[in-house]
């Protein structure tokens, strides 16, 4: 087996500080949430029960991220849409994860070195159509059934990073870094989590004050949930005064 080198992805990308990029400078990430993911099996090169398994783990994965709101899940409802259909832009049930026996053409590439790619039109401010292809072209090297079931992870893995927004990343460390050549196990950084955190911020709020650090009453008394966190503030704040005051 030809051992994979790199996993291309059809974007033109933004370069951001801390190595982590995105489509663009502005860009917001998808707005359904949880996003549901459908899947068209017809042309895969491996068995459906194989890439569910992966597809699901690779979800779970970017699911962890514990300051991102998004979660990703795999719909329920098979998708028909072919990839001609999907890359002529009139697929009405994206995002999509499909399998693509003419990978190759399709996306001007080698089949023999690139097992995967992410497609979004560009330029992109929302994203709202985009779909993950898997190299589906038989007797090709880099087509999906010669990868290792590890090896297929990261690039799922990868290309979901891709599908969510995210670019390459200059962090070798990164799931996200430019090359996925020679990574055995698909493991999210903190450069990773960094740029999902910034494309979908989780809302600290939205289970009342101070989010996780919130203190509830019964719902019958909404207003001193409110109030209570602001009077344990005042008192902290107090107390650090206190405790650093100089001795006279």
């Amino acid at each position: 087996m030809t051992a994979m080198r790199w996993v291309i992805v059809l974007m033109s990308w933004t370069v951001w500080l801390g190595g982590w990029t995105l489509l663009d400078s502005s860009l917001k990430g998808w707005e359904q949430n949880p996003l549901s993911v459908r899947m068209n099996y017809t042309e895969c090169t491996i068995s459906r029960t194989v890439l569910d398994r992966i597809i699901d783990d690779s979800f779970a994965l970017w699911n962890a991220a514990p300051t991102a709101k998004i979660k990703l899940e795999r719909s329920s409802e098979e998708s028909t849409t072919t990839p001609d259909q999907f890359l002529a832009r009139s697929a009405t049930d994206s995002p999509l994860i499909l399998c693509d026996a003419s990978f190759g053409s399709h996306l001007s590439t080698d089949p023999d070195q690139v097992p995967a790619a992410t497609w979004i039109p560009t330029p992109v401010t929302t994203l709202d159509y985009g779909a993950i292809l898997l190299n589906g072209q038989a007797g090709r090297a880099a087509e999906i059934s010669q990868l290792s079931e590890a090896e297929l992870f990261v690039v799922i893995a990868h290309e979901l990073g891709h599908l969510l927004g995210l670019g390459h990343s200059q962090d070798s460390a990164a799931l996200m870094y430019y090359s996925i050549n020679g990574k055995t196990k698909a493991v999210l950084s903190q450069d990773d989590l960094d740029g999902l955190t910034y494309v979908y911020p989780r809302n600290e709020l939205s289970s009342g004050p101070f989010g996780c650090a919130a203190v509830h009453t019964s719902d019958n008394d909404s207003r001193l949930s409110w109030f209570l966190p602001w009077v344990l503030l005042l008192v902290a704040v107090l107390m650090t005064r206190i405790k650093l005051r100089p001795l006279l």
